[in-house]
């Protein structure tokens, strides 16, 4: 909340972000921002283009993969 000119308390809401960069999405998974980048570009996360140039993990999907991925941290094969 926050006060407006009249001294009136205001109810603000921020928007959460559905997605977020491959950056971010390393840094969740734990992993360096060139291993996001090559999971990222051989479908080992899921990833939007929007443009040529700009790509973001939707945090649902994400998330979706990790819940469905089993105990077995060795079950990633990268396309080819």
């Amino acid at each position: 909340m926050i006060a407006n000119d009249r001294g009136v308390s205001v109810e603000t809401t921020k928007t959460e972000r559905l997605t977020m960069t491959v950056e971010e999405a390393g840094e969740t998974l734990g992993i360096s921002r060139a291993t996001a980048y090559l999971l990222a570009r051989t479908g080992g996360i899921p990833v939007i283009r929007l443009g040529e140039r700009r790509l973001v993990v939707p945090k649902a999907q994400l998330q979706k993969m990790l819940e469905g991925r089993n105990n077995d941290h060795n079950n990633f094969e990268p396309k080819r």
